[in-house]
């Protein structure tokens, strides 16, 4: 294992032709809330032993900059969920070093974790939806989960179901979407909050080829509005057309 990490920077818009007023005032501000230099993510020989039914993650190094885009790649129990999950915590890790927003995770007091998932949008296992709450509802769930007051974002939520085209159905119960409905307002709950990082697990799992390549046009819109992204993906193909890659291997004695 090399000790020097990936390093992953932004690109300009025009690379991925993509114009940012295609996507409404609403992707329009959030780029605006990127930028600065420095890294949103710094792994510096990240690692943890498997626990129970939860994969190990063997020493991971890799950087993301600011609006920058990668996949993490590798076999069933390499611990790309993890690693995702590591990031979305913002608690130190059991080895090696993590930097969130250029700031060690270990500086950061339980107390102000919230403030730094506010800067995070998360489509993960551990933040599902609701089936028996509403639309509506769901993407409320993600104002409560960083102590912000419902009222001051539900504009927002509106527009971010009218970009994925579920604003018809906002009081609909979510379990009765379909599996591209649900992923949809996955994606719209994950983006409500502003964020500067999104980090998607399996994004698009499950859907059929055109469904699933509407869905990832639409990642496509959030990456092109400056906003970054870490995947988790199981599909290598699909994770090398979208981007720079990051491989993971399964840790030594892993079952």
């Amino acid at each position: 294992m090399r000790d020097s990490p990936q390093t992953f920077c932004s690109q300009r818009v025009a690379d991925f032709g993509f114009d940012v007023q295609d996507a409404g005032n609403s992707l329009s501000q959030m780029a605006g809330m990127v930028g600065g230099q420095g890294h949103l993510v710094r792994f510096h020989r990240v690692e943890s032993a498997a626990r129970g039914r939860m994969a190990g993650l063997a020493p991971l190094s890799f950087i993301l900059g600011p609006g920058a885009r990668a996949a993490l790649v590798g076999p069933p129990g390499s611990g790309k969920s993890l690693a995702l999950r590591l990031i979305a915590v913002g608690a130190p890790p059991p080895a090696g070093t993590l930097e969130l927003f250029g700031t060690h995770v270990s500086a950061i007091q339980r107390s102000r974790r919230a403030l730094v998932r506010r800067r995070l949008g998360l489509m993960l296992a551990d933040f599902p939806l609701v089936d028996a709450l509403s639309v509506i509802d769901n993407i409320a769930l993600a104002a409560r989960a960083v102590g912000r007051d419902e009222t001051e974002f539900f504009p927002r939520a509106l527009e971010m179901l009218n970009w994925v085209g579920l604003s018809a159905r906002a009081d609909e119960a979510a379990g009765h979407l379909d599996l591209e409905g649900r992923w949809r307002l996955w994606l719209a709950r994950a983006l409500t909050n502003n964020p500067e990082l999104l980090l998607a697990d399996e994004p698009g799992a499950g859907l059929e080829e055109g469904p699933r390549a509407a869905f990832f046009k639409l990642i496509d819109q959030v990456h092109g509005a400056g906003i970054a992204v870490i995947m988790a993906m199981a599909d290598e193909a699909q994770a090398a057309r979208l981007g720079p890659t990051i491989r993971l291997s399964r840790r030594a004695g892993a079952a």
